[in-house]
């Protein structure tokens, strides 16, 4: 609400000074008192008009201020040679540029064109045409920004519902989508054993390995055996034991194999963990069964082998004992052949030279 003015060079007025009442205030006074100055200084605040200098008092020092005190506020135009501004509670002045009003001014004052009236206008909205008094209510109330929002909230109810339309179809189709896919728990199991068998062949790899190198051994030890005359009477030992490598390449053999279907498994492990068609995953899954049940067979196989392994170092030791005892045997040969002088066979006299070749042809 506006409390007072201050005039200082507008037309007629040189130094004025108005208070107004609370309620409704009226100017009276007789002619060119200066009412209507008063009205034209309000009007050059809420709409920056008349332009240019026209207004400022004759006589004056070419100064022109019109200030209005309000509840909260203090806004003064100022008007002098190039100088055009408004000011707000005594800041930084705003330029009043061509016939726009600073936003800052104009959100303070609120005034509209309805909330003025010309001085030969008449009665407010009694003699107006319907037009005319819908337009000017609609400016008070803003009915366009209603329509406006009326407008736009039709348009958004109309995308919601194609939105929401458009998002049960979308569910529907999911939910078809979903059903293919009912057996994937079952298959989530499946691919959690099928982690577990992957762990299980790692070991598996770890312990072939470890079997090869003792069956690389082993053949070491066979090629020793080879070139070792066996006593006489340790003939079926030694065909046991021929026997029992023969049956330990065979394992060999297979343990190898183990390396390929390993690497099978590992394949089908992942293809599972990727799994995407159902259908395709089922047989997998069937292909894969078969393989563990040929990897338990194998298994079956390398237990066979380590049984074989053990025998084969009881052997081992059967024969290692044996060469002690030959040792012994040539040790006590020497020995008997070093207290005689004579060959017990041919009579011919025994030197050292020929005790060594009897040994020799003994080993």
């Amino acid at each position: 609400m506006i409390k007072s003015l201050d005039i200082q060079n507008f037309q007629s007025h040189a130094n004025t000074n108005l208070e107004f009442s609370p309620g409704l205030s009226v100017l009276i006074g007789s002619n060119d008192a200066g009412k209507s100055s008063i009205i034209r200084g309000l009007l050059w605040v809420f709409r920056n008009r008349p332009r240019g200098k026209s207004f400022i008092r004759h006589g004056s020092n070419g100064e022109c201020i019109f200030t209005i005190h309000m509840d909260d506020d203090t806004i003064e135009r100022y008007r002098k040679g190039s100088t055009n501004t408004y000011t707000l509670n005594d800041e930084e002045p705003f330029e009043a540029l061509g016939s726009d009003v600073p936003q800052e001014i104009a959100d303070r004052l609120n005034i509209q064109e309805i909330n003025v009236a010309a001085q030969l206008d008449g009665h407010f909205l009694v003699l107006d045409s319907p037009g005319k008094i819908a337009s000017a209510l609609n400016d008070v109330v803003h009915l366009d920004e209603a329509e406006r929002c009326a407008d736009e909230l039709s348009g958004d109810i109309r995308q919601n519902k194609r939105e929401a339309d458009r998002l049960q179809e979308l569910e529907k189709t999911l939910e078809t989508s979903l059903s293919l896919y009912h057996k994937l728990p079952v298959y989530s199991h499946r691919v959690e054993e099928a982690n577990a068998l992957q762990t299980s062949l790692t070991a598996s790899r770890a312990t072939r390995q470890d079997l090869i190198e003792w069956l690389s051994e082993v053949w070491a030890v066979d090629e020793i055996l080879a070139t070792i005359t066996v006593p006489e009477g340790m003939d079926e030992k030694i065909g046991e034991v021929e026997k029992l490598y023969a049956e330990c390449r065979e394992m060999t053999l297979n343990v190898c194999s183990l390396d390929a279907h390993v690497d099978n498994l590992l394949q089908i492990t992942a293809e599972l963990q990727v799994l995407r068609d159902v259908d395709k995953g089922q047989e997998i899954y069937d292909e894969m069964s078969g393989r563990l049940a040929e990897l338990d067979r194998t298994e079956v196989e390398r237990d066979d082998l380590s049984e074989l392994v053990a025998k084969i170092q009881v052997e081992e030791e059967v024969i290692i004992d044996l060469d002690d005892e030959v040792g012994r045997m040539e040790g006590v040969y020497n020995s008997l052949l070093e207290k005689i002088e004579n060959c017990p066979v041919c009579g011919q006299e025994l030197d050292d030279k020929h005790r060594q070749m009897v040994l020799e042809n003994l080993k």
